[in-house]
């Protein structure tokens, strides 16, 4: 009978730091960020309006970003992500003599979800991370808001510091389609959009940096 209750109080402490394991592995992650996002352009177009003015590129300029997303385990090496990522900046116009002319500024609103894949092992664990959407685009002045799908393809770097508490960085390339029957950013009182006489992307980068949270 002792020998039998050896053997049952080894079997329930396995199975306690198993589950205590498993417990510490699939926690939910919740990660609040500061990003810093890379310019990027939509390319060659036509201002179409009463006059049509073709111009080489609508351009983005580079800027602070801020965001924050959730991470919910499937498995040991992977995770469903959903995210949010807003940058506040600016849009200029380069016309077909390459002169630039500022135009507006603008808010994008980047709103993902997607599958994120670890590298489980000690230290700084790098993992990759896919991501698809939408990218919300809100100019302050009286142009037309947008949205359009959105993409994102990322690698990084965690490191725990706790059960609960850790770092990371990371890299993402963010592209938004713009398609041949978009008019972007049209002006209510002008009449005045911005078209594309082909399919083209809004790529950018965004550089990661905060905290990860578990629970």
């Amino acid at each position: 009978m002792l020998q039998r209750i050896f053997v049952l109080a080894a079997v329930l402490s396995v199975a306690g730091v198993a589950d205590s394991d498993a417990a510490r592995r699939y926690k939910i992650a919740r990660r609040e960020c500061v990003e810093y996002a890379i310019g990027g352009a939509f390319s060659r177009g036509t201002y179409a309006g009463t006059e049509d003015v073709d111009f080489r590129n609508l351009g983005l300029k580079n800027g602070a970003a801020y965001g924050a997303d959730l991470a919910i385990p499937i498995s040991r090496k992977a995770r469903f992500v959903a995210s949010y990522a807003r940058q506040s900046t600016s849009m200029d116009l380069k016309d077909a003599q390459t002169a630039t002319l500022p135009l507006m500024d603008l808010t994008l609103n980047y709103v993902q979800a997607g599958f994120a894949f670890h590298y489980p092992q000690r230290g700084w664990a790098p993992y990759a991370v896919w991501t698809v959407g939408v990218n919300h685009m809100v100019p302050k002045e009286t142009f037309e808001s947008m949205t359009r799908v959105a993409t994102g393809l990322g690698l990084g770097f965690k490191h725990g510091l706790s059960d609960r508490l850790g770092l990371r960085v990371q890299v993402r390339a963010l592209g938004t389609y713009i398609t041949t029957s978009d008019a972007a950013f049209c002006d209510p009182a002008t009449g005045f959009c911005y078209e594309f006489p082909n399919s083209t992307w809004l790529w950018q980068g965004e550089f990661t940096g905060g905290l990860v949270l578990a629970f």
